[in-house]
């Protein structure tokens, strides 16, 4: 029996040391995982805030690749408390997207916030538990002279003043940290310096900045240019002495040439543009693409030339057979049958001119002018003498393809892709010759008026083209 008893007692002392063991294992292994867990930073830039959500202040940037400790988590795991390299603890997004942890984030002790329902940098977390270490320093909101930014588009203008007609005056990459200096009022622009000193204003969407960007200090900005123009896709257009088509024409602006307005007459119907070389004139209103309202330039007076303004075309019936009248207020004389054609003169209601001949369906007619310049008009916007089936017919070279820009501001890059860089800027309904395309279509190789060739994407071109018709190019 005692024998029996001693065996019992042995067994009781086996099973009391093996429990004890386990559960001394599970102890450390719980205090080896609070202490070790760690997660990798995943996204570009991660703001770390004082609490647990995207209206704390930021306390500091953690970069892509970094590594942290995680020190807890929130009710719900939707966020982690953390602590960097330098010791700095705060609150991440604890998405797969910005983190990819080493334990499950539920897994981590809850921590909680005395913050009020208006965060502020100075509250103090609480962990509910002594494993999770309590925070030693109180965070502050970043000093908007130390704030940074990192350039989250393939390559980014930088650019003398916040808006796009400045002039570009240096270029900076993807994932390229920049120093964050000021903003504009509605701070759709920020401010900012590149690592060589180079100072400059950028797209505030372009950019992810380590803090908010109203959070900045309003800059100041050079005056904002006088407004470029971009002269009507694939036109030829009159520069007129004054604000009519009866001025007599002084020069003439071309498909895509930038003119700088000056001014305007009393209807806002013509404006007075400048050339680069100083040359000043009118052009119609309704030839071009302005960037603000025709209403902010000042009325100009428009004689500023004493010769008496002659007609583009004659008031009385030409001595030929064949003649029409304009019936609309302005008809655009072509340099072939078609709106892609450029325009040679502008041609106003009730005006003579000379039928010379026609197109194959009859839908454009050439003419003669009684200063004898020749186009075409299109035949809707005639009243002939005569039936325009009776014109011979003309074959004219068919244009080749072209398209438009559909956006404000478009990059010509490099290469087929965002990541080129960017070699020119083209604008809104500016004209383009279409080149070739890359296997998919999505990018279009193209040539600019001023014989630079690119590529732009194909989804910001208008045309009449089939972009599968164009060949495949490098």
């Amino acid at each position: 029996m005692n024998r029996s008893f001693s065996n019992g007692k042995q067994w009781l002392l086996v099973t009391l040391l093996f429990t004890t063991l386990f559960l001394t294992s599970q102890v450390f292994a719980k205090n080896s995982t609070a202490q070790t867990a760690t997660a990798v930073i995943a996204t570009g830039a991660l703001n770390v805030r004082s609490g647990p959500s995207i209206t704390y202040d930021v306390v500091t940037v953690v970069n892509q690749g970094n590594v942290v400790n995680l020190l807890g988590r929130n009710a719900d795991s939707s966020w982690a408390y953390i602590q960097t390299a330098t010791a700095a603890t705060g609150w991440v997004n604890a998405s797969s997207s910005y983190i990819t942890p080493s334990v499950a984030i539920s897994s981590l002790d809850v921590v909680t916030t005395s913050a009020t329902a208006t965060p502020t940098a100075t509250g103090t977390v609480i962990p509910t538990s002594t494993a999770t270490p309590t925070p030693t320093n109180t965070p502050t909101a970043a000093s908007p002279a130390a704030a940074s930014a990192v350039v989250a588009t393939g390559a980014l203008n930088v650019r003398s003043g916040p808006g796009v007609t400045y002039s570009v005056v240096a270029t900076t990459g993807q994932g390229q940290t920049v120093t964050l200096l000021g903003r504009n009022a509605n701070s759709s622009w920020a401010k900012i310096r590149l690592s060589n000193g180079t100072e400059g204003w950028v797209n505030s969407s372009l950019i992810t900045p380590a803090v908010s960007i109203s959070s900045l200090p309003l800059a100041d900005s050079p005056a904002a240019p006088q407004p470029p123009v971009p002269v009507a896709p694939g036109a030829v257009l009159s520069l007129r002495s004054g604000p009519s088509f009866n001025f007599p024409v002084t020069g003439s602006v071309h498909q895509g040439l930038q003119v700088t307005a000056v001014g305007r007459n009393a209807n806002s119907s013509w404006l007075k543009v400048q050339l680069s070389d100083g040359q000043q004139g009118w052009i119609g209103v309704q030839y071009v693409q302005l960037t603000i309202p025709v209403t902010n330039l000042p009325i100009m007076d428009g004689s500023s030339s004493s010769a008496t303004p002659t007609p583009t075309a004659g008031t009385t019936p030409p001595t030929t057979a064949s003649w029409a009248t304009v019936n609309t207020g302005a008809a655009n004389l072509r340099s072939g049958p078609g709106i892609g054609y450029g325009i040679v003169s502008v041609v106003g209601q009730g005006q003579f001119v000379s039928l010379l001949a026609r197109n194959s369906i009859s839908s454009w007619a050439k003419v003669q002018l009684t200063n004898n310049s020749v186009g075409w008009i299109n035949a809707s916007l005639l009243n002939a003498n005569v039936s325009l089936s009776s014109l011979p017919v003309e074959t004219v070279q068919t244009l080749s393809a072209s398209g438009l820009v559909t956006t404000a501001a478009l990059n010509v890059r490099s290469g087929p892709g965002s990541g080129f860089g960017s070699t020119a800027v083209v604008y809104q309904d500016q004209g383009v010759a279409l080149l070739g395309r890359n296997a998919d279509s999505s990018w279009l190789k193209v040539r600019l008026n001023s014989g630079a060739v690119g590529w732009v994407s194909s989804a910001f071109i208008d045309t009449a083209t089939t972009l599968s018709s164009l060949p495949i190019t490098n």
